[in-house]
């Protein structure tokens, strides 16, 4: 055995001496071998591509076949746009994740209509407008829109890079009315692994992260709730306290003006756009004290110009607005929170019951947990 070992080393060095000495046909090997591998990797490439047009799992390709395709992604930038497309509905949610809780199927059996919930994580004040201006665009003019509002929409840089989008990729591609152009997007790894997902839930190895109508509970059971973690995310280090300014900062009426708010334009327009035959209602969502702007203080006045701005646009459009932003008794209790922005579900049960007394003529909370700051029609 050993000597055939030995025989058949001999044989291959010989044989890439002999290589060496004739180097004539060894471009025409690397050539084959080239293409070879220009063709293996293509021909993967392409049945990749395929997979992904046939499973199509954003629902983008026109001629893919029907095949149950259920939004499995916690990108809700890439799975909203087929919501609105393919979805039956004549209503809105739009805003960031503190929106997301609101659930549709109440306002259908409260307010009449269609909802879809297309709240998005970290989401921008433009990204939302997107949101609302293809549902406009696909859909026409919603019924009914409800607009979670947050710090956000206070951000004087809201138009500056860094601020329009987040980290998250906004596929913009999606939100224009060219679905051909969407081919250039489709063949990279996320959207393989997006598709692979969406046969693997079909098959029942999955979990349907998004209803159909885009809501889904996206916090922890509530029966886990821990409020000394709560507390810790809330306050960090801190002192678990705010202390008020004293005296009120005043905005002089050259520092009033000076403010800039570049979001609240798109706000405007989508308004105009959608008409006067859109129900509209403003929802400022409740935030922990911690990070409200300290009462008295200059970052508290700036946020109430801001959102004396929205309540002049919410005036001119017939909007009701309701003001959960406020350092109330429900602010300073961290058992509403899991964090200092995102409430619980019995809050965002608590918010949809509300907005029901005080389209009903309701002013306030007894509590002072909200008021409403504009009665729209």
């Amino acid at each position: 055995m050993t000597n055939l070992s030995s025989r058949i080393q001999n044989l291959r060095i010989n044989d890439w001496i002999a290589a060496q000495r004739d180097g004539s046909d060894n471009p025409a090997r690397w050539r084959r071998f080239a293409k070879t591998m220009l063709a293996t990797f293509a021909g993967g490439l392409a049945i990749c591509y395929a997979f992904i047009l046939i499973v199509d799992p954003y629902q983008v390709v026109p001629f893919s076949p029907p095949m149950p395709r259920p939004n499995i992604d916690t990108s809700q930038r890439h799975f909203y746009p087929a919501i609105i497309r393919h979805g039956n509905f004549d209503s809105i949610i739009v805003g960031n994740s503190t929106s997301r809780l609101l659930n549709p199927d109440i306002f259908d059996a409260h307010l009449g209509g269609r909802f879809a919930n297309l709240g998005m994580n970290a989401a921008t004040a433009w990204e939302q407008m997107q949101m609302a201006g293809l549902f406009l665009r696909v859909r026409g003019a919603p019924k009914t829109m409800i607009v979670g509002l947050d710090q956000a929409w206070c951000d004087q840089r809201a138009d500056q890079p860094g601020h329009i989008l987040t980290i998250r990729a906004f596929p913009d591609w999606m939100f224009d009315d060219n679905p051909w152009n969407d081919f250039l997007y489709l063949l990279n790894g996320k959207t393989l692994e997006t598709a692979v997902r969406v046969v693997m839930t079909d098959l029942g190895h999955g979990r349907i992260r998004l209803g159909a109508n885009g809501f889904s509970v996206y916090t922890p059971p509530d029966d886990s709730y821990d409020l000394a973690a709560a507390q810790h995310r809330i306050w960090g280090d801190r002192e678990h306290k705010v202390v008020p300014v004293v005296p009120s900062v005043v905005l002089s009426d050259a520092e009033r003006a000076a403010l800039r708010f570049p979001a609240h334009p798109w706000l405007d327009s989508q308004l105009a756009a959608n008409g006067a035959g859109t129900r509209t209602i403003f929802v400022w969502v409740p935030a922990s004290i911690a990070v409200l702007p300290v009462p008295g203080s200059r970052d508290a006045a700036v946020e109430e110009a801001c959102k004396a701005d929205i309540d002049a646009i919410a005036r001119r459009h017939g909007v009701t607005v309701i003001d959960w932003r406020i350092a109330s008794k429900l602010a300073a209790d961290d058992s509403t929170f899991w964090d200092p922005y995102h409430h619980r579900l019995p809050i965002a049960q608590r918010i949809q019951n509300d907005l029901f007394k005080a389209l009903a003529g309701e002013n306030q909370a007894p509590d002072g947990a909200w008021v409403v700051r504009e009665h729209g029609r």
